[in-house]
C-alpha cells in the first residue's frame, strides 16, 4: 500500500497529530527530568542552601584533636608549648606546615546544608555508627564533639552532626579531610641535602669503588701535582685536581630536597630483606652547615630504592629520580692531567722523544737593582725568549687525559716521556710517561704499574712537532 495514495484529510490530520506528540514529547521528558532532578537534590540535601557555624574559635584556642573512627583506628593531635605533636614512638621531624594547616581548618567548620527531619535514618547516612567521632578541646576547659558519617552521593560533602544534635548537616568534604588521615600522614617527608656552592666533602662507594674528595687545607703536603680547586680527590687516585665544570653538574642533580616516598619499616631485624645488608651504594656529603649520609639497597615492587639515613634505624623508599647523583665517575670528576707541574716549581726538564733527549732549564739570578731575580730561558744550551719558553712548557703540562686506562699497562718502550727537576729540590724529579697501545691512544703513567688515562696520539705528536721545531731538529 502507497501511503501517497490516502485521502488527503486523513494526511492533514495524521500530520497534526504527529506534530502535536512532536512537541509533547520533550516538554514531558523535561518535565521528568526536573521532577526527578529536584527528588534527588532533596533526597542528598534537602533545605536552604545557607552556612551553618558548627564550630567557630581562634586557632590559637585548640589544645587537642582526637579523632576515634569505625575501623578502630585513631588520631590525636597534642598542643606542648605552642608546637602541636603527636604521640608516636618515631623520633623525626613532624611536618608542621600540614599540622598548622589542620589546626586552622578544625577551629572553623562550617556546614553547607541542613537536614532537619531527614526522611532516611542515621544508619543510611553512616553516623549510626558513625565513621569517625572528633573531639576538639579548647583553652578553658570546653569540648566540641561530632560524627561523621558517609559522603553523599556526589561524593562532595560529608555527613556531620554534632553531638547531641538532631539535626545531619552536610560539610564539604575538604574541611574535613584531616580527620581521616593516620599519623604516618604527618610525617615530615622532606629531607633537606646540601649547598652544593659550599660542598666540604664527599664519600662515594658503589660496588668496592670508592670516591672522596677532601678539603685541599686538610692535605698533610702540598701535592706535587697542581691544584686549582678548593676540593681534592683522594681515592680512587689522589690526592688529585677537580674537574669544577663536571663536579658542578653533579651536584646539579642531587635535589635541594630528597622526598621520602613511604616509611618502611621503623626498626627492620633483617637488612637484608631490603638489600642494606650489602647497599649498592653509599654516599656522605658535607658543606659547612650541615651532612647527608646515606645507604642505598634494592628496590621495592613499584621501582622505588629502599634506603636508610645516617644512624637512623628506620627504612624509607626514594624514587629513583631523586637519586641521579649516585651515577658519578671518578674520571669525569677528577682532572685529566697526567701531571701539571706549576713552572715556578722547577729549575730544569728533560723531553725524551724515541732515542733523542732535549733538555731546558731556568736560571735565576739575583739582581742588586732589583727584588725580582733575573730569570733566563735556556733550551738545548740556548737561550730562548720567555714567551717562546712558556709556550712549549704549557704544551708539555697541558697533555691531558682524553679516557680513562681500564686496562693493563702497555709492555712497549715509552715513546714520549718528560722528567721535571724540582727547584727545591735538587735532587727531586718527578717524570710522566707515555706508552703506546694503538696507533691511536699513549697510557700515560707516573709509577711503573699504574696509569690512570689514555692520551690521544695527536697530543703527543703536537708536543714532539713544537719541541722539534724550537730546537730545529
Amino acid at each position: 500500500m502507497r501511503y501517497d495514495s490516502l485521502d488527503p484529510q486523513e494526511t492533514s490530520v495524521s500530520r497534526s497529530r504527529r506534530l502535536v506528540i512532536a512537541l509533547l514529547v520533550p516538554l514531558l521528558l523535561l518535565g521528568s527530568y526536573l521532577y526527578l532532578k529536584k527528588q534527588t537534590v532533596t533526597q542528598e540535601a534537602p533545605g536552604e542552601a545557607e552556612q551553618y557555624d558548627l564550630i567557630s574559635r581562634a586557632a590559637e584556642d585548640l589544645e587537642r584533636i582526637e579523632v576515634l573512627r569505625a575501623d578502630g583506628s585513631s588520631l590525636v593531635l597534642l598542643k606542648e608549648e605552642e608546637r602541636w605533636v603527636l604521640p608516636v614512638p618515631w623520633k623525626d621531624e613532624l611536618d608542621q606546615s600540614r599540622l598548622d594547616l589542620v589546626i586552622r581548618i578544625s577551629s572553623m567548620l562550617s556546614a553547607d546544608r541542613r537536614l532537619e527531619n531527614p526522611a532516611i535514618g542515621l544508619e543510611d547516612f553512616g553516623l549510626k555508627p558513625p565513621q569517625a567521632v572528633v573531639t576538639l578541646a579548647f583553652r578553658g576547659g570546653e569540648r566540641s564533639v561530632f560524627e561523621l558519617g558517609y559522603p553523599t552521593p556526589s561524593g562532595k560533602q560529608r555527613y556531620i552532626r554534632p553531638e547531641g544534635s538532631e539535626a545531619v548537616y552536610t560539610i564539604d568534604t575538604s574541611r574535613v579531610a584531616q580527620f581521616f588521615l593516620n599519623q604516618q600522614d604527618f610525617r615530615n617527608t622532606m629531607i633537606p641535602t646540601v649547598n652544593a656552592e659550599e660542598l666540604r666533602y664527599l664519600f662515594f662507594r658503589r660496588k668496592g669503588e670508592i670516591i672522596e674528595l677532601v678539603p685541599v687545607e686538610t692535605l698533610e703536603s702540598e701535592p706535587l701535582s697542581s691544584i686549582f680547586t678548593s676540593l681534592v680527590m683522594i681515592r680512587p687516585r689522589g690526592p688529585r685536581g677537580i674537574d669544577a665544570h663536571e663536579l658542578e653538574q653533579l651536584m646539579e642533580k642531587l635535589p635541594r630536597e630528597l622526598k621520602i616516598q613511604d616509611f618502611v619499616e621503623e626498626k627492620p631485624e633483617d637488612l637484608g630483606l631490603y638489600g642494606l645488608d650489602s647497599p649498592s651504594y653509599e654516599l656522605q656529603l658535607r658543606d659547612r652547615e650541615r651532612s647527608l649520609s646515606f645507604i642505598v639497597g634494592t628496590r621495592d615492587s613499584i621501582g622505588n630504592y629502599y634506603v636508610r639515613f645516617g644512624e637512623e634505624e628506620r627504612v624509607v623508599t626514594l624514587a629513583e629520580s631523586d637519586l641521579a647523583v649516585l651515577q658519578m665517575d671518578s674520571f669525569l670528576l677528577m682532572d685529566k692531567f697526567p701531571l701539571i707541574i706549576s713552572i715556578d716549581k722547577i729549575d730544569a726538564f728533560t723531553v725524551v722523544h724515541e732515542n733523542e733527549t732535549f733538555s731546558a732549564r731556568i736560571e735565576r739570578n739575583s739582581s742588586p737593582d732589583s727584588d725580582e731575580p733575573q730569570v733566563r730561558y735556556i733550551l738545548e744550551g740556548k737561550e730562548i725568549d720567555e714567551k717562546a719558553f712558556k709556550k712549549l712548557y704549557q704544551k708539555l703540562v697541558g697533555i691531558i687525559g682524553d679516557a680513562p686506562n681500564r686496562g693493563e699497562l702497555p709492555t712497549a718502550r715509552p715513546e714520549f716521556g718528560i722528567t721535571y727537576r724540582l727547584k727545591d729540590d735538587p735532587q727531586g724529579e718527578a717524570s710522566v710517561w707515555f706508552k703506546p697501545v694503538d696507533k691511536d691512544f699513549y697510557a700515560a703513567f707516573t709509577d711503573q704499574d699504574k696509569s690512570l688515562f689514555l692520551v690521544a696520539s695527536r697530543q703527543i705528536k703536537g708536543a714532539a712537532e713544537l719541541l722539534h721545531k724550537m730546537t730545529g731538529e
